[in-house]
Order: structure tokens, then C-alpha cells, then sequence
């Protein structure tokens, strides 16, 4: 079906080429007996004109130049000279248009015109007029609305820069703030960290102050205990009569005298 279809194709694009049509016009033209007669003829009139057959005919009417040299000649006239002929018509026309203008107005140009087409021509001028005045007011118009935006949009990029500048001092201002209140921060830890080393130092050297201290008093209680017991270990404790002896009695009021001291932090 495609092959069919790219012949036929083809075969229009070359019956289509004014070469080729031309040269089939002109070969109709020049052996017409031949197409009248396939067409129109049937035997018995070929009889009568003296032809047996159709193809009788053909032979007779067939020769060289109306087979092939005089259509081929009409197809190059066709194809080449008649493209000049009608560029040739065209100019021609166009000139003999020009020359008829030139002349009409060298003619009429002096003339005297009419009441009416001078008032059509008048108020046709006048319309022109006014559409130009209202043209060129609008533009005006346009021309001072677009001052004013153009105004509106460097107002609008000023403020636009001052508020940018405005926040951008603001977040200066603010940053250097808190920078300085941070940096009072760190300081016043530092101190607070040095302040309670020092107090914890200090707490630690009182503890182990304190805490040889009361070693060095436990040390001294037993050693006074200890003396007492070997002073009194010695001593008779009751007279004949059941009291206490004075000697006993003083050794253990100085024992008990010693270690109260010793225990009132006193040497």
C-alpha cells in the first residue's frame, strides 16, 4: 500500500513539474487527430475516413516533429521565456501605472476643487488634528505618570536604604551589647570560681587545721589521763576515818582542772 501510495505521489510531483505539463499540452496539441480519434472515433468512421484500424491512424499522423521536437520546443518556451514575458508584463504595468498617476496629478493639480470635497477634506484634516492633539496629550499624561513613579521608586529605594541601615546599626548596637554583656559574664564567673576556690582552700586548710588540732588535744587528754591515773595509782584514797585522803583529793581536782582546760582549747 506505501509503494502504491509513493507512486502516485511521485507521479504528481512530476506531472505537477510545468516542464513535463507543458511538454504533454504541447504534445496534444500537436498530434490531436490522434487524441480525437481514440476518443471520438469508433471503426466504422475510421473506415470511412480511409484508416483500417486505430493504430493506422497512429501511424500515418506519426512523425518526429510533432512527436517529440515541437512539444519539447513549446515546454522550453513555457518553462524559460514565459517567466521573462510575465516579469516583462508585470514592469510593464507597473510603469504605465506610475506614468497615468504622474500625468492625472500634473493635470489636476492646478485644477479648482469642489465645495464638498474640500469640506470632506477639511474635516478629515480636522479629525487628524485631533487625534494628534489627544495623542500627544496622552503621551503627556503618561509622560508625568511616569515621573512620578519613577519619584515614587527612588523615595521608595531611600527609605528602603535607611531602614536597612537603621537595622543594620540596631543589630550593631545589639551585638556589640550583648558581646559586652557576655564578656561581664565570663568575668564575674571567673571571679566567682576563683572567689569559691579560694573559700574551698580556705575550708580545707581550717579542716585539717582544726583536725590536727584535735588530734594534738586527744593526744594530750590521754597523755593527762594517763599521768593522772599513774599519780593517783600511788596515792591512798580514804583515811582511817573513811574520808578522802588530801593528796588524792588534789591530784584529782588538778587532773580535773587540767583536762577542762584542755578541753576550753586552753594550755
Amino acid at each position: 500500500m506505501d509503494t502504491f501510495k509513493d507512486f502516485f505521489a511521485d507521479l504528481k510531483d512530476r506531472i505537477s513539474n510545468p516542464f513535463i505539463s507543458s511538454f504533454v499540452i504541447g504534445w496534444v496539441i500537436f498530434n490531436y487527430p490522434i487524441i480525437v480519434a481514440l476518443l471520438f472515433y469508433k471503426q466504422t468512421e475510421l473506415k470511412v475516413d480511409g484508416y483500417t484500424s486505430y493504430l493506422n491512424i497512429i501511424e500515418n499522423c506519426r512523425n518526429d516533429n510533432n512527436m517529440l521536437w515541437h512539444p519539447l520546443l513549446v515546454a522550453i518556451m513555457y518553462t524559460f521565456l514565459v517567466p521573462f514575458f510575465k516579469s516583462g508584463v508585470r514592469i510593464f504595468n507597473s510603469w504605465l501605472l506610475t506614468s497615468t498617476d504622474g500625468i492625472v496629478y500634473s493635470m489636476t493639480k492646478n485644477k479648482v476643487v469642489s465645495v464638498e470635497l474640500h469640506t470632506k477634506v477639511s474635516s478629515d484634516l480636522e479629525e487628524v488634528k485631533s487625534r494628534y492633539v489627544e495623542s500627544i496629550a496622552k503621551e503627556s499624561v503618561y509622560k508625568d505618570q511616569n515621573t512620578a513613579l519613577l519619584s515614587r521608586i527612588d523615595d521608595l529605594n531611600a527609605l528602603q536604604n535607611e531602614i536597612v541601615s537603621k537595622l543594620n546599626a540596631d543589630h550593631d548596637n545589639q551585638l556589640k551589647a550583648i558581646l559586652e554583656e557576655n564578656e561581664t559574664r565570663v568575668k564575674n564567673l571567673v571571679e566567682d570560681h576563683r572567689i569559691s576556690q579560694s573559700n574551698t582552700s580556705a575550708r580545707l586548710f581550717t579542716s585539717e587545721t582544726n583536725q590536727t588540732k584535735a588530734e594534738e588535744e586527744l593526744r594530750k587528754f590521754k597523755a593527762l589521763v594517763k599521768q593522772g591515773l599513774y599519780d593517783l595509782a600511788g596515792l591512798a584514797v580514804y583515811n582511817s576515818d573513811g574520808t578522802m585522803t588530801p593528796e588524792f583529793v588534789g591530784r584529782t581536782s588538778k587532773m580535773l582542772k587540767d583536762l577542762t582546760e584542755l578541753s576550753n582549747g586552753q594550755t
